[in-house]
């Protein structure tokens, strides 16, 4: 997984930061983490930052889902893909 420190560095890079309270959730060390936040609080961004964070665990071939209720996807992943 990413240091923190390197996680805010990639972040800077392509414009883009996260809230104090985003960190702490990025941080913790749980494998399983439940997020619940109001409209446009960054549920979403959350979710691929985290998946993004652990890039360094994958093999090749592997598959990850980002999965939610509903959400507009080029929201979402403008500017990540």
């Amino acid at each position: 997984m990413l240091l923190s420190e390197d996680r805010k560095a990639l972040l800077t890079t392509v414009g883009y930061g996260t809230w104090s309270e985003q960190d702490e959730i990025l941080d913790h060390e749980a494998r399983i983490k439940l997020v619940a936040g109001g409209e446009r609080a960054g549920k979403s961004f959350l979710g691929a930052l985290s998946i993004i964070s652990r890039l360094d665990e994958f093999e090749s071939g592997d598959i990850c889902w980002l999965v939610a209720r509903d959400y507009e996807t080029d929201i979402v992943f403008e500017g990540l893909t």
